[in-house]
């Protein structure tokens, strides 16, 4: 085989092989990218549930502070601070 052979087979089997990487490198950047866009759902999911439990604990908190135990535990503690206003008023 004369050498422009050889370098014309080399040329071809080496074209062969760059656009079988070059598929290759697209189809992996193809599932990168499904990948990125299924995490940044998933990060989104998750901050609006996250925005949805801090409001569920707000309202949670307000249902305790509005409850009966509540008051009948806590609020004892605001009369005894009324009277001793009204004590330190009469001196």
């Amino acid at each position: 085989m004369t050498e422009i052979m050889k370098s014309e087979i080399f040329f071809f089997i080496a074209s062969i092989g760059f656009t079988i990487v070059a598929i290759a490198i697209i189809i992996l950047i193809i599932y990168l990218i499904k990948a990125v866009r299924s995490f940044n759902a998933l990060v989104d999911r998750m901050e609006n549930e996250i925005d949805n439990l801090g409001d569920t604990a707000i309202d949670l908190v307000d249902d305790i502070r509005s409850s009966f135990i509540y008051k009948m535990i806590f609020n004892p503690k605001k009369k005894r601070v009324l009277s001793a206003k009204i004590k330190n008023n009469d001196k």
